[in-house]
């Protein structure tokens, strides 16, 4: 029995470092908005989208056969002034009405960019995906930036590193600074 335990804790150990190594293996580029309303680090080998819409500012697209990880930038002007908690409040009432098979995970304080925000984890269905979700919202004077991680859920534990890094290095510029 105790060498059973022995030898999982040995192979968990293994897949462990396995997936620290390769998240350590991700290089990254600088990315700087062409606005100048922020930077960041983006994974060097996703390709970058500039996609048609005007508030959809940038996507950054890993590539596979049968879904794309993806992260995407979108802003929007807010109709009155609003704190990140506020934020979270209308976009935890509005997702579930507007994706299909919504489930919350998580909603989690955290400091992006020196901004009080909300990590809101959650699962839907897109493109007959179950998809899984990371999201992050900003405000910057009346203007939210919304960073969203989108992959499938099997992909999560591989991709946290990169989340957690491209959160990390992401810069608002403050306006009037």
């Amino acid at each position: 029995m105790l060498r059973a335990k022995f030898i999982l804790c040995f192979v968990s150990a293994m897949l462990v470092g396995a997936l620290c190594a390769r998240a350590a293996e991700q290089k990254y580029a600088k990315y700087d908005d062409p606005k100048g309303r922020f930077h960041m680090d983006r994974p060097e080998d996703w390709k970058q989208i500039n996609p048609d819409s005007p508030n959809i500012l940038v996507v950054f697209l890993h590539e596979r056969a049968d879904f794309g990880d993806n992260i995407n930038i979108v802003s929007a002007q807010l109709k009155s002034e609003m704190n990140e908690d506020d934020l979270d409040k209308v976009f935890r009432q509005v997702l579930p009405k507007q994706m299909q098979d919504f489930h919350l995970i998580s909603d989690e304080p955290e400091e992006v960019s020196g901004h009080h925000a909300h990590r809101m984890i959650y699962t839907t269905s897109m493109q007959s995906h179950k998809a899984f979700v990371t999201q992050v919202c900003l405000i910057n004077g009346r203007t939210n930036y919304t960073i969203t991680f989108t992959m499938l859920p099997d992909r999560q534990k591989e991709l946290q590193p990169v989340i957690d890094h491209v959160l990390k290095s992401f810069k608002l510029e403050e306006k009037g600074k």
